[in-house]
């Protein structure tokens, strides 16, 4: 069993949380998996149904593909943003409530900021720690991932703040819990509500939200 501190691959996260949305127009029809038989490694630019990619419009479609064959062959479904979200900061706190078909769960990651620099500060998002040194003038996000759902044995399959939400028989394991819940992070970041009066002013997180970054393992 792999340490779920660690990210057993990058290419899921990086294929589900940056694929961009297939143009207007139709993408290739996914076959049934029972079908599908490939020992090989696949060309990502080419469709299961032998399609060449030859074009940006084409490559929307394909990543939308592969990330559907990951979702239904291993990663399971990953479900849409939360109905609602509300957040609020006070110290080094974010304290975020989403909310899905009648259930909502609440969770509070703390904010740890450089000793230099001035804000707003970029900002980087630690799963379960963070694997190379705090680089300098960075804010680190510091996200319990086993708290959002646990992979500790076969037995916590269903653990976890993730499955209060979406029901312990949801199919997204342990790794699409954490890729649906790290957006919720630099959402609550560009909201007005992430802010505490502290002397009769506001005081913003002090991030820069287009400025992110995502690290796993301890």
């Amino acid at each position: 069993m792999v340490s779920s501190s660690c990210c057993i691959s990058a290419a899921p996260w990086l294929l589900l949380l940056t694929a961009v949305h297939a143009s207007a127009r139709a993408c290739p029809a996914i076959p049934s998996l029972a079908s599908y038989n490939n020992t090989a490694l696949p060309d990502l630019f080419t469709f299961i149904n032998g399609q060449k990619v030859h074009n940006l419009a084409d490559w929307a479609c394909r990543k939308q593909e592969i990330s559907t064959l990951i979702q239904m062959d291993e990663l399971g479904t990953l479900p849409d943003p939360p109905a609602s979200m509300t957040a609020s900061f006070s110290g080094s706190t974010l304290t975020i409530t989403v909310s899905e078909g009648g259930n909502s769960i609440t969770f509070a990651p703390t904010i740890t900021y450089p000793n230099t620099g001035t804000a707003p500060f970029p900002a980087l998002i630690g799963m379960g720690g963070i694997s190379i040194p705090s680089p300098a003038g960075v804010a680190i996000i510091n996200f319990n991932n086993e708290q959002m759902a646990a992979q500790d044995t076969a037995a916590s399959r269903g653990q976890g703040l993730f499955f209060n939400l979406f029901g312990s028989d949801a199919s997204a394991g342990a790794m699409m819990a954490w890729a649906w819940a790290v957006p919720r992070y630099y959402g609550c970041a560009r909201a007005n509500s992430c802010r505490e009066n502290q002397h009769g002013a506001g005081r913003s997180l002090g991030m820069l939200p287009k400025r992110k970054g995502r690290t796993c393992c301890r």
